[in-house]
Parts: structure tokens; sequence; C-alpha cells
């Protein structure tokens, strides 16, 4: 029995060795830095993030070159609400550039007013931090949304979300 213990826990520590190595932070972008596919790590294991934020589209390329947004959007993250986002945007590339500002971890998923998928998001990151997302969002309503959870609720139950329009 000894034996069979000593070898579990060798297992676990080889197993948090090799997360250590393939799932740190190495890409995970420094304080003011951006990226355009609108990629960022949290605090818990990319694993765990990728699998409760997959839908958010946040690992797909740009929707196309940044230089050629019809509109620059610059939003500031703050517990609990997003700052600067307009109540109507003029043009469908639209380049949100993201900060946050909070001291907590956040993140900005564009979802069409009539449906529960995400169009596109950025998935949560650190504060301090900025992240790009270049979405081409079709004239009509849609809403922004944290879905960072704070016990049993997100931080949009809490009121971190914001209706926009697209012109």
């Amino acid at each position: 029995m000894r034996r069979s213990t000593r070898c579990l826990a060798a297992l676990g520590l080889m197993a948090l060795m090799a997360q250590g190595a393939c799932g740190g932070d190495d890409d995970t972008p420094s304080a003011g830095s951006t990226s355009a596919s609108g990629t960022g790590s949290g605090s818990e294991s990319k694993e765990a993030a990728h699998d409760e934020h997959a839908d958010h589209g946040s690992d797909e390329e740009a929707a196309f070159p940044l230089d050629e947004a019809d509109i620059t959007v610059k939003v500031s993250m703050k517990d609990f609400a997003f700052a600067g986002l307009p109540p109507a945007i003029k043009g469908e590339q639209v380049l949100f550039e993201v900060t946050n500002d909070g001291p907590s971890e956040h993140e900005f998923v564009v979802f069409e007013d009539s449906g529960a998928d995400a169009v596109r998001g950025i998935r949560p990151f650190a504060r301090s931090k900025t992240q790009m997302l270049a979405v081409e969002l079709k004239p009509g309503a849609y809403t922004a949304r944290c879905l960072v959870k704070l016990g049993d609720q997100t931080h949009a139950d809490l009121g971190m979300q914001t209706d926009f329009t697209v012109e």
C-alpha cells in the first residue's frame, strides 16, 4: 500500500510539472500589450479556461486587418461596468480596444441581442492589461457582457453588461 501511495504522489507531481511546462503564462501578454485575436489567459488553468469560454471565438484570427477598422472603440472594464462603450457604433468593422482597469479579472464578450450565442469575445484577462478584438458586426442590436463568475453569479449578473447598436 505504501508503494502505491508513493507512486500516486510521484505521478501527481509529474502531472503538476507537466502542466507548469505546458500551461504556463508564456503567452500571457505583459501590461499594456495587445492581441489582435483577443486571446488572454486567466488565473485558472488554460484547459479549464478554454472549456468554460470556448464558445467566445477568442482563439480565432482577427476578422480583418486592424488598420482597416471602420471605428476603434476604447472600452475600460471595471468592477462591474464597461466604460466608453457608446450606445451606437457607426461601421461594421469594429476594433474594440479593451483595457481591464478593475482590480479583478474580466472578459469582453459580444452577443447578438436576439440570442445566447456569443459573436466573438476576449477571454478573461488580468488588470492593467489591454486586448484587441477585431470583429465584423452587421447593423443591429448587441450586448457586451463579462461572464467571469463570482460565486454563483457572473459579472454580467452584477451589472457588467452594456447594450449597443451597430449602424
